[in-house]
Protein backbone atom coordinates (compact mmCIF):
# COMPACT_ATOMS: atom_id res chain seq x y z
CA UNK A 1 0.00 0.00 0.00
CA UNK A 2 0.93 3.66 -0.21
CA UNK A 3 2.11 4.05 3.41
CA UNK A 4 4.36 1.00 3.13
CA UNK A 5 5.85 2.27 -0.14
CA UNK A 6 6.65 5.70 1.36
CA UNK A 7 8.16 4.14 4.48
CA UNK A 8 10.35 1.79 2.46
CA UNK A 9 11.50 4.62 0.18
CA UNK A 10 12.48 6.79 3.14
CA UNK A 11 14.28 3.89 4.79
CA UNK A 12 16.25 3.36 1.61
CA UNK A 13 17.40 6.98 1.52
CA UNK A 14 18.20 7.66 5.16
CA UNK A 15 20.94 5.86 7.11
CA UNK A 16 20.46 4.01 10.32
CA UNK A 17 21.67 5.67 13.52
CA UNK A 18 25.41 6.29 13.30
CA UNK A 19 25.44 6.05 9.51
CA UNK A 20 26.29 8.70 6.92
CA UNK A 21 23.94 10.18 4.36
CA UNK A 22 25.36 11.53 1.11
CA UNK A 23 23.87 13.35 -1.83
CA UNK A 24 21.45 16.25 -2.13
CA UNK A 25 18.03 16.54 -0.56
CA UNK A 26 15.77 18.23 -3.07
CA UNK A 27 12.94 20.55 -2.03
CA UNK A 28 13.87 20.28 1.64
CA UNK A 29 12.26 22.76 4.03
CA UNK A 30 12.76 23.06 7.76
CA UNK A 31 11.95 25.44 10.60
CA UNK A 32 15.34 24.74 12.17
CA UNK A 33 17.93 22.23 13.28
CA UNK A 34 17.07 20.45 16.49
CA UNK A 35 19.81 19.60 18.99
CA UNK A 36 17.67 16.97 20.72
CA UNK A 37 16.79 19.54 23.38
CA UNK A 38 13.40 21.01 24.09
CA UNK A 39 13.86 23.94 21.68
CA UNK A 40 15.30 24.70 18.23
CA UNK A 41 19.05 25.38 18.38
CA UNK A 42 19.71 26.76 14.87
CA UNK A 43 17.27 28.37 12.48
CA UNK A 44 17.87 29.03 8.78
CA UNK A 45 15.07 31.12 7.35
CA UNK A 46 13.82 31.19 3.76
CA UNK A 47 16.21 34.07 2.91
CA UNK A 48 19.27 32.18 4.12
CA UNK A 49 19.64 34.13 7.37
CA UNK A 50 20.95 32.06 10.27
CA UNK A 51 20.02 32.39 13.92
CA UNK A 52 21.76 30.49 16.73
CA UNK A 53 19.66 30.34 19.86
CA UNK A 54 16.76 32.20 18.26
CA UNK A 55 15.23 32.94 14.88
CA UNK A 56 17.34 35.47 12.93
CA UNK A 57 16.23 39.08 12.66
CA UNK A 58 15.56 40.11 9.06
CA UNK A 59 17.20 43.26 7.69
CA UNK A 60 16.32 44.31 4.14
CA UNK A 61 19.04 43.39 1.61
CA UNK A 62 21.34 41.95 4.31
CA UNK A 63 22.39 38.38 5.06
CA UNK A 64 22.40 37.84 8.81
CA UNK A 65 24.23 35.51 11.17
CA UNK A 66 22.74 36.15 14.60
CA UNK A 67 23.91 34.75 17.94
CA UNK A 68 21.70 34.88 21.00
CA UNK A 69 23.92 35.10 24.05
CA UNK A 70 23.72 33.25 27.31
CA UNK A 71 23.94 34.95 30.68
CA UNK A 72 27.61 35.77 30.04
CA UNK A 73 27.12 36.92 26.45
CA UNK A 74 27.71 35.68 22.90
CA UNK A 75 31.02 34.68 21.34
CA UNK A 76 32.48 33.88 17.94
CA UNK A 77 35.49 31.71 18.74
CA UNK A 78 38.49 31.01 16.46
CA UNK A 79 40.97 28.13 16.78
CA UNK A 80 44.08 27.37 14.77
CA UNK A 81 44.86 24.05 13.07
CA UNK A 82 46.27 22.74 16.36
CA UNK A 83 42.89 23.31 18.02
CA UNK A 84 44.29 26.14 20.14
CA UNK A 85 41.94 28.99 20.91
CA UNK A 86 43.58 32.07 19.37
CA UNK A 87 40.98 34.83 19.13
CA UNK A 88 37.38 35.77 19.73
CA UNK A 89 34.83 38.43 18.92
CA UNK A 90 32.51 38.52 21.89
CA UNK A 91 29.70 40.48 23.47
CA UNK A 92 30.10 40.72 27.24
CA UNK A 93 26.55 40.82 28.56
CA UNK A 94 27.54 41.75 32.12
CA UNK A 95 29.48 44.86 31.05
CA UNK A 96 27.57 45.68 27.84
CA UNK A 97 30.91 45.58 26.01
CA UNK A 98 32.08 44.31 22.62
CA UNK A 99 35.42 42.52 22.86
CA UNK A 100 37.89 41.76 20.08
CA UNK A 101 40.49 39.48 21.61
CA UNK A 102 43.78 38.03 20.37
CA UNK A 103 45.17 35.54 22.89
CA UNK A 104 48.57 35.34 21.17
CA UNK A 105 51.43 37.86 21.31
CA UNK A 106 50.54 39.03 17.81
CA UNK A 107 48.81 42.12 16.45
CA UNK A 108 45.23 42.81 15.47
CA UNK A 109 45.25 44.33 11.99
CA UNK A 110 42.68 46.27 9.98
CA UNK A 111 42.69 46.26 6.18
CA UNK A 112 40.92 48.07 3.36
CA UNK A 113 41.41 47.56 -0.39
CA UNK A 114 43.54 44.51 0.40
CA UNK A 115 46.14 46.60 2.29
CA UNK A 116 46.81 46.94 6.00
CA UNK A 117 45.79 50.38 7.28
CA UNK A 118 46.06 50.07 11.06
CA UNK A 119 47.32 47.65 13.67
CA UNK A 120 47.30 47.24 17.44
CA UNK A 121 50.39 45.33 18.53
CA UNK A 122 50.67 42.96 21.47
CA UNK A 123 51.84 45.82 23.73
CA UNK A 124 48.78 47.93 22.93
CA UNK A 125 50.64 50.37 20.66
CA UNK A 126 48.61 51.67 17.70
CA UNK A 127 50.04 52.19 14.25
CA UNK A 128 48.17 53.91 11.42
CA UNK A 129 49.96 53.28 8.15
CA UNK A 130 52.89 51.65 9.95
CA UNK A 131 54.12 49.18 12.54
CA UNK A 132 54.13 51.22 15.76
CA UNK A 133 57.16 51.78 17.98
CA UNK A 134 55.32 54.20 20.30
CA UNK A 135 51.88 54.38 21.89
CA UNK A 136 50.56 55.99 18.69
CA UNK A 137 52.43 56.14 15.38
CA UNK A 138 50.95 57.69 12.24
CA UNK A 139 52.77 57.50 8.92
CA UNK A 140 51.66 58.56 5.47
CA UNK A 141 53.11 58.50 1.98
CA UNK A 142 52.55 62.25 1.56
CA UNK A 143 51.31 65.06 3.79
CA UNK A 144 50.19 63.37 7.01
CA UNK A 145 47.54 65.38 8.84
CA UNK A 146 45.62 65.08 12.10
CA UNK A 147 42.44 67.12 12.66
CA UNK A 148 40.92 68.12 16.00
CA UNK A 149 37.61 69.83 15.31
CA UNK A 150 35.13 71.34 17.78
CA UNK A 151 32.07 73.63 17.55
CA UNK A 152 32.56 77.37 16.96
CA UNK A 153 32.26 78.30 20.65
CA UNK A 154 34.55 75.58 22.01
CA UNK A 155 38.21 74.64 22.15
CA UNK A 156 40.26 72.03 20.31
CA UNK A 157 43.17 70.90 22.44
CA UNK A 158 45.98 68.51 23.15
CA UNK A 159 46.54 67.67 26.83
CA UNK A 160 49.81 66.63 28.47
CA UNK A 161 50.31 65.37 31.98
CA UNK A 162 50.96 62.50 34.34
CA UNK A 163 48.91 60.16 36.52
CA UNK A 164 48.52 62.90 39.15
CA UNK A 165 47.36 65.57 36.70
CA UNK A 166 46.47 64.50 33.20
CA UNK A 167 46.03 68.06 31.86
CA UNK A 168 48.80 70.04 33.58
CA UNK A 169 50.08 71.06 30.16
CA UNK A 170 48.07 71.78 27.04
CA UNK A 171 48.02 73.39 23.63
CA UNK A 172 44.53 74.68 22.82
CA UNK A 173 42.87 76.59 20.01
CA UNK A 174 39.88 78.59 21.22
CA UNK A 175 37.37 78.88 18.39
CA UNK A 176 35.34 81.55 20.22
CA UNK A 177 38.09 84.19 19.72
CA UNK A 178 40.45 82.34 17.35
CA UNK A 179 43.36 82.34 19.78
CA UNK A 180 46.03 79.72 20.38
CA UNK A 181 46.80 79.11 24.06
CA UNK A 182 49.75 77.36 25.69
CA UNK A 183 49.50 76.04 29.25
CA UNK A 184 52.32 74.87 31.51
CA UNK A 185 51.99 73.68 35.11
CA UNK A 186 48.21 74.16 34.87
CA UNK A 187 48.51 77.91 34.09
CA UNK A 188 48.31 79.70 30.78
CA UNK A 189 51.85 80.68 29.82
CA UNK A 190 51.30 82.26 26.40
CA UNK A 191 48.51 83.22 24.06
CA UNK A 192 48.57 84.14 20.37
CA UNK A 193 45.49 86.17 19.48
CA UNK A 194 43.61 86.21 16.19
CA UNK A 195 45.78 89.03 14.84
CA UNK A 196 49.02 87.20 15.63
CA UNK A 197 49.81 89.23 18.72
CA UNK A 198 51.50 87.42 21.62
CA UNK A 199 50.20 87.90 25.17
Amino acid sequence: NFATTVTNNIAGKLPLAGGTMTGAIANFTSTGIDDNASSTAVTIDSSGNVGVGQAPTAFANWKVLELKGGTAGAMLNFENSASTRVSTVAYDDGNDALRIQNFLANPITFETNNEERMRIDSSGNVGIGCTPSRNLDIQGTGDTLVSIVSPASNQSALFFGDTDSDSIGRVAYDNSDNSMRFTTNASEAMRIDSAGGVE
